[in-house]
Order: structure tokens, then sequence, then C-alpha cells
């Protein structure tokens, strides 16, 4: 668990930077704007780290998990594959917790279908229904285990 933090944070870190620079980039030029039409700079700054890196511990497990599956894979290779691990447990976390949707899903009436959009092509990987579905359709869980006394 320590290395696979350890590389989130890391991760974290260069894109909080780049992130900054952007950040710091566009108040300079709202700045540079703001002078010459007479309105004041928008205020902007640096996402906090502390909140990506809180958004970051909920991955821990996923990228924990993509490990464990692929064995010893690139770091490319792992997090392409924590990706998908991230899909399925997101939409497993939707059929174990949400009675609505697990009743439509159930029904027919909608169907939750798991996918990959590649933001540099604008392709979108279809990767079907979780193949826990079946399994997950017949729980009786309701409350979500963080909400649980």
């Amino acid at each position: 668990m320590g290395a696979t933090k350890l590389f989130l944070e890391r991760s974290a870190q260069k894109y909080i930077e780049a992130t900054c620079q952007k950040d710091e980039q566009e108040s300079t030029d709202q700045s540079t704007e703001a002078s010459e039409s007479e309105q004041p700079p928008q205020p902007g700054g640096c996402k906090s780290r502390s909140t990506l890196l809180g958004l970051l511990d909920a991955l821990v497990p996923v990228a924990e998990q993509a490990c464990v599956e692929l064995g010893g894979g690139s770091t490319e290779e792992i997090a392409s594959h924590a990706v998908k691990v991230n899909v399925w447990r997101t939409i497993n976390f939707l059929l174990s917790y949400s009675l609505i949707i697990r009743e439509k899903v159930a029904s027919g009436e909608v169907e939750l279908q798991g996918a990959i959009y590649d933001m540099s092509s604008g392709a979108v990987e279809f990767l079907g229904k979780s193949p826990k579905q079946a399994q997950l359709l017949n729980s009786d869980a309701h409350v979500v285990p963080s909400m649980q006394a």
C-alpha cells in the first residue's frame, strides 16, 4: 500500500505543479487584461493539494487491485488497468447500494454500461456490463458502508 500511495502522491504532485503553473499564467493574463480594460482580476489560484490527495486516497484500493491483477506490469499498464478497475468498482457500487438503480437494471428499464473516454483521441472504449452484475442484482445492501453506525 505504501508504494501505491507514494505513486499516487507523486502523480498528484506533478498534476498540481502543472495546474498551478497554468493557473498562475491565467492569473497573469487576467491581470494584464484587467489593467488594460480597467476590470479587476478574477479570483483563482492553485487547487488545494489536500483536496486532490483526498480524492487520490480513494483510488489507492483501485491501484492496488490493478497491481495484484496484473502482477508485474509497467506503470503505464497498471495505470491503464486501474482505470478499468475503477469503472467496474463504480458500477458495482451503484448496483450494490442503490435500490432504485438495482430495480431498474433488474427490470430491464436501465442498463449500466462501463466505458472509458480517451481525452487525447476522443475515442470511447465500451466495456459492457459489469461481470458481477447478476450477482449484485440479488444484493440486499441498502446503506453505503461509510454511512453505517
